[in-house]
């Protein structure tokens, strides 16, 4: 577009492009007139009485002036991003934005992009602010250019990104889109994403090590947590049933994710699994953190205190340090691993009863828990069992009642309730 000074040659520019640039005031006079062109506002500044005219004055008018000046020596591209041609990318992008804003919030912008939290952002603001007053500031922002012409270039800078999310079925590696979307830090990509308006979601899904990589999801809709461990699940399964390259393609495939590019789809399944592929097959995934855990139990000769899992992982370099807590939560929820203490488990193999007997101790004492969803304690159904077993702890007993899926431990605790049943069934 030509920046000289023709006349007429940006009579038909559309004024919502310039939204950004534009006074409150000026935009709420330009909403109230219906003035949609260049030319209509021109037209209207010629004969509008700036007195009479209501909450509008001179300071109004001048920058509507200026504002229609600049856009035709210099051209809309200038007035809006500070460059001759629209940014190509999502770096290029952001650095526009700041063009326009006053320099406190072009700051705060700048620094929320260098990866500064909100809270530091707030502390450094002369005078200093609340986290909310930045947060605020800074989404105020992101929506008023989204209205203007920077919606649809943002649009444009991640189309390639968005046809790798629909080749995929709606998934994508985060560093795979931020490259397509030229952005070189990863808030780059989060602020052009917020100007497209587009409804993605960033999860990061279990891999190994600690630097586990983000996604991009274009599924609104989708129960984050839930479809995280469900696709972990299938494709941990299809690596072990059979690891051929195109057997864990069909896996992917039944979960709607199909990636247009071989290379990446390995990058995906590297990254998230630790797989490579050689010659048409994957190599075999490494234990999980849970199987690790469950993999201490089943080789002990008896039952293990917490402390003494939390050693064996430390010396083994296995997990160094693991978390106590989430030792626990993920041993209670294994189906061969039974609590024997309160911080003490053991494989069933390393029961003090067959599995028979618990099972027989479990149903009678099923039997006794009642239907009106009232807590019961398993040391009052355990009294109630004759020949109970001499060896066998309450703790057990409530881990078999609970994996028979008929009742509930709230809290983890020694009692139980009947399981509601759903109003559908």
């Amino acid at each position: 577009m030509s920046h000289e000074m023709t006349p007429g040659i940006h009579e038909e520019y559309p004024l919502e492009p310039l939204g950004f640039v534009l006074s409150v005031r000026a935009r709420g006079i330009i909403r109230r007139h219906g003035l949609k062109t260049i030319g209509e506002l021109t037209a209207w500044l010629d004969h509008v009485d700036v007195v009479a005219e209501p909450n509008y004055g001179r300071g109004t008018h001048a920058h509507l002036l200026s504002i229609l000046q600049r856009v035709r020596t210099e051209g809309p591209n200038r007035v809006l991003f500070g460059r001759d041609a629209e940014p190509s990318t999502a770096s290029e992008l952001v650095e526009s934005l700041t063009v326009n804003l006053p320099d406190a919030w072009a700051l705060a912008l700048v620094l929320y992009r260098d990866g500064r939290k909100l809270r530091e952002i707030a502390r450094i603001w002369d005078p200093p602010v609340t986290r909310q007053r930045i947060d605020q500031t800074l989404r105020t922002t992101i929506a008023l250019a989204r209205q203007s012409a920077f919606g649809p270039v943002a649009r444009r800078i991640l189309a390639p990104a968005q046809r790798l999310l629909d080749a995929g079925g709606g998934i994508a590696l985060f560093d795979s889109c931020r490259r397509l979307a030229g952005a070189s830090v990863r808030r780059e990509f989060l602020v052009c994403a917020q100007l497209a308006g587009v409804d993605w979601r960033y999860p990061r899904l279990p891999g190994p090590g600690k630097r586990r990589p983000n996604l991009v999801l274009a599924c609104p809709t989708l129960k984050l947590m839930q479809w995280r461990g469900k696709l972990a699940k299938v494709i941990r399964a299809a690596l072990r049933n059979s690891r051929e390259v195109e057997s864990v393609r069909a896996a992917l495939k039944l979960q709607g994710i199909a990636f247009a590019d071989p290379v990446e789809e390995a990058r995906f399944l590297k990254l998230l699994f630790g797989v490579e592929a050689k010659k048409g097959v994957y190599s075999k995934p490494p234990l999980t953190r849970g199987e690790r855990y469950y993999q201490v139990i089943r080789d002990a000769e008896g039952p293990l205190t917490l402390n003494e899992i939390v050693e064996i992982l430390v010396a083994a370099g296995i997990d160094s340090p693991p978390r106590r807590a989430g030792v626990h939560r993920i041993l209670t929820r294994h189906a061969k691993v039974f609590r024997a203490g309160t911080h003490t488990w053991v494989h069933e193999r390393n029961l003090a009863v067959s599995l028979e007997e618990l099972a027989r101790v479990r149903d009678l004492c099923l039997a006794g828990v009642p239907g009106n969803g009232r807590l019961v304690s398993v040391g009052d159904l355990v009294r109630r069992v004759p020949n109970f077993p001499a060896g066998l702890s309450e703790f057990t007993v409530r881990d078999a009642m609970v994996l028979s899926g008929q009742v509930v431990a709230p809290n983890k605790s020694l009692k139980v309730r009947r399981k509601r049943s759903s109003a559908l069934e």
